[in-house]
């Protein structure tokens, strides 16, 4: 055996290999006291890159988890509404068949009418208050900024038209809601060279902005409220009318026509059509009408087109902005459907990486009584009970079809439900098996090295003693 003073080759070897233990067994102490395999990209750089896809695959799939326990609420909510307004059809249809019986008198079927009336007013009431995440299912993106007196032809959305083409029907006017807290909205109005005129008015009967109806005989009368004789004495009977969106005891008051008045926001008006009250629209003449609420409005309000009685055309616009803040609720829903024209809620059933984006899409289910094709039935009589019969049993069909469509994308978002439920117990399953720690084999890992780091302590002190044992040598 040979002894070098110069350099101590075991000790050195065994400093070496018990820092090499002792590192290990930092390692094991981390694993065992995280419960990771993996705690940095150190431990395993291929490893961490994937658990980590895994790990965005999971809490992804868990937020869709949520918003597909949202999509099944709002379709129940929906379809739980139509369901009361299927048992209220069922019903007013049941008073149909009994109106329809010629045993009953005219009397009789009055009696029958104010129920079935009533009905058909739930119905609408049912449709109106039905609200799920801030949506209206049961209203169409008309209904939603025009209330029940929309037009069948109206497209919403910023800078599109409102559009009727069509003669005006019985008195010449069409009445369109307008709720409060809506903003900044401007009606652009063009009567196609007749005198047709766009009017504001509360639903108390307060006239904001337009002509003003002038009081009776009076030979400066405009001409568009005088070829539908109408004037101060007819105004509130035969136009301020319950039927036309107004307020019950509505009563005519011009008093702040085309100034700030009650609406709780600046109102500009310009143009008043048929300056020489001839009917026409000529040259030199005001051919567009336009009305600009700038601001918040602070009530309900009605825009009325007031037109000649026959053979009359117009095209109007409407438009908003934001610019004065956020737009109503109305608004907001309104614009979004014209923009999704055809689907209103979209529940995503898919978040994978770099895997296209799916979803479920769930249609509005308008079921207002115009929707439902219930308006102007009556009861009233025999022959009018059996068109009302026939009426509703469409609009039983239609309310049937649309709670069919809840039922079927309820089924399916609970499938994927189920689908995905698996899949992020087996995908956390997948990353455990790369990022979790192995405690049985981690702990059996842990005593080695913490055998070898003792046995690498008593050797070194082991191999310190060797200097000595050749300085006795020479001391002999």
């Amino acid at each position: 055996m040979s002894l070098l003073i110069g350099h101590n080759q075991s000790a050195l070897n065994i400093q070496r290999q018990l820092f090499s233990s002792t590192t290990r067994l930092d390692q094991s102490f981390e694993r065992l006291s995280s419960g990771f395999r993996i705690n940095s990209a150190a431990d395993d750089a291929a490893g961490l890159q994937i658990a980590d896809r895994l790990q965005s695959d999971v809490i992804s799939t868990r937020q869709v988890v949520r918003n597909l326990n949202d999509g099944i609420g709002y379709a129940q909510i929906a379809e739980g509404a139509l369901d009361e307004v299927s048992t209220a059809s069922q019903r007013m249809r049941q008073l149909a068949v009994q109106a329809q019986n010629g045993i009953h008198s005219d009397s009789d079927r009055q009696a029958l009418d104010k129920e079935f009336q009533q009905l058909k007013k739930e119905i609408d009431r049912i449709a109106n208050e039905t609200e799920a995440f801030g949506r209206h299912p049961l209203l169409s993106p008309t209904a939603l900024l025009f209330g029940n007196n929309s037009p069948d032809n109206v497209t919403l959305g910023s800078g599109q038209q409102i559009v009727n083409n069509l003669p005006f029907s019985g008195s010449g006017n069409d009445f369109y809601f307008i709720p409060a807290n809506s903003e900044n909205i401007r009606f652009t109005f063009d009567s196609y060279g007749l005198d047709d005129d766009i009017h504001l008015f509360s639903t108390s009967g307060e006239h904001l902005a337009g002509v003003e109806v002038p009081a009776a005989g009076d030979p400066l009368a405009d001409f568009n409220w005088q070829d539908l004789g109408l004037d101060l004495s007819n105004i509130d009977s035969a136009f301020l009318t319950t039927s036309n969106g107004f307020s019950s005891g509505a009563s005519y008051d011009a008093s702040n026509i085309n100034a700030a008045s009650a609406v709780g926001t600046s109102l500009t008006y310009s143009g008043d059509g048929d300056l020489n009250n001839d009917g026409l629209i000529n040259s030199g003449e005001t051919v567009i009408e336009v009305i600009t609420l700038t601001g918040t409005t602070n009530q309900d309000i009605i825009l009325a087109v007031s037109g000649q009685s026959s053979g009359s055309a117009y095209q109007g616009q409407i438009s908003w902005d934001r610019l004065g803040g956020v737009a109503s609720a109305a608004i907001q829903e309104a614009e979004f459907a014209a923009e999704n024209p055809e689907k209103d809620v979209k529940i995503t059933t898919s978040a994978a990486i770099n895997a296209p984006q799916d979803y479920h899409e769930i249609a509005k289910t308008p079921a207002t009584a115009a929707d439902l094709g219930l308006t102007g039935l009556s009861l009233s009589t025999q022959q009018q009970a059996e068109v009302a019969l026939n009426a509703l049993s469409e609009a039983i069909d239609d309310i049937g079809e649309k709670r069919a469509g809840y039922g079927a994308v309820q089924n399916a978002m609970q499938s994927n439900l189920r689908n995905l439920s698996i899949r992020v117990e087996n995908t956390r399953a997948a990353q455990s098996q790369i990022m979790d720690t192995d405690y049985a084999s981690e702990t059996a890992t842990l005593a080695k090295n913490q055998i070898i780091q003792q046995a690498s302590h008593s050797l070194l002190s082991q191999a310190n003693q060797r200097p000595e044992i050749a300085l006795s040598l020479l001391n002999g």
